[in-house]
């Protein structure tokens, strides 16, 4: 009787022991099904913050290209005014003028007048893409700091969103940077638009 007990206990202990070995079986092979999915994951992560880091890139570039195209206009500005100023320190210093001189002077105001328009339309533009511009690069900012729940295990979420804010930071700055000299420039050429008519 105490023979039979004691194998009876002997069987229950082992088919709970394979019981349990079924479990933990059951549990690593779950565990390592997602550990794949995490790893699938992390490379679409890791492609995503690849695509979204070219994009920034670009739009960094355009933003200096714009840049330069503003500089360039503020100069084509400047040297248009500096003209119209020479043209009449000239006109001044030879004291009475002509019929014909009166109006070489028309004609050369209302050129330079032109010149202006155009370039304020041009730095309005500008301004309008500087905007487009932050637009995008904060969309792709937002999206890298969704991308970072899937990094890989070691690295520091905190890191990649101060980069991603400093990069944000960056461009904004640009952008403002930008804006500020074309709404001076808008400023400068409305005077300049609004005196033409007065020196005619």
């Amino acid at each position: 009787m105490g023979q039979d007990l004691l194998q009876q206990l002997l069987v229950n202990r082992a088919d709970d022991f394979r019981l349990q070995i079924k479990q933990l079986e059951t549990e690593l092979e779950l565990a390592r099904d997602s550990l794949r999915t995490k790893e699938r994951e992390v490379l679409a992560s890791q492609r995503a913050l690849t695509i979204k880091d070219e994009e920034l890139k670009m739009v960094l570039g355009r933003l200096d290209a714009k840049e330069k195209e503003v500089k360039k206009m503020e100069e084509e500005a400047e040297d248009a005014n500096d003209l119209r100023k020479l043209y009449a320190l000239a006109q001044e210093r030879l004291g009475e003028k002509s019929i014909g001189d009166l109006a070489i002077e028309k004609l050369q105001i209302e050129a330079a007048q032109l010149e202006v328009e155009a370039a304020t339309s041009a730095l309005h533009k500008l301004a309008e893409m500087s905007g487009e511009f932050l637009h995008k690069a904060s969309l792709s900012i937002e999206a890298d700091a969704y991308t970072t729940i899937f990094l890989p295990n070691g690295s520091d979420p905190n890191r990649s969103a101060a980069e991603n804010d400093e990069c944000l930071t960056e461009v904004t700055t640009e952008v403002s940077r930008i804006s500020a000299l074309t709404d001076q420039l808008v400023k400068e050429a409305g005077i300049v638009v609004r005196a033409g008519p007065a020196g005619q």
